[in-house]
């Protein structure tokens, strides 16, 4: 029986390749990257959060109170201006959560 030693030492080679982990590569980065990374990340996410609940609440307003385009896009556009005013500092978050309770609508 004839063998073959350089088949052999080519398949060996191979099975060393395969086996050698993987290694990852990091970059050094500093840690005001890694926050603003993370500071957009969060700006995003709140973003499409609110994109969410303006997609619900004109479905909401639609279906129990028939509002059609031109009221939905008023309404929406009057929502955003507030979104606005606590983003600029202008109105808190508990003043609005105040307000919203004089019409025994509770927010937590």
């Amino acid at each position: 029986m004839k063998h073959n030693f350089k088949r052999t030492q080519q398949s060996w080679a191979n099975k060393q390749q395969t086996k050698q982990p993987k290694t990852t590569r990091f970059v050094e980065m500093k840690e005001s990257d890694y926050l603003k990374i993370i500071n957009d990340a969060i700006i995003r996410d709140r973003k499409q959060t609110v994109n969410r609940l303006y997609a619900v609440f004109a479905l909401a307003l639609h279906d129990m109170h028939g509002f059609g385009t031109k009221r939905l896009q008023e309404t929406l556009k009057k929502t955003s201006n507030h979104f606005e005013c606590v983003l600029d500092g202008l109105v808190t978050e508990e003043e609005i959560f105040k307000e919203v309770e004089k019409y025994d609508i509770f927010i937590k």
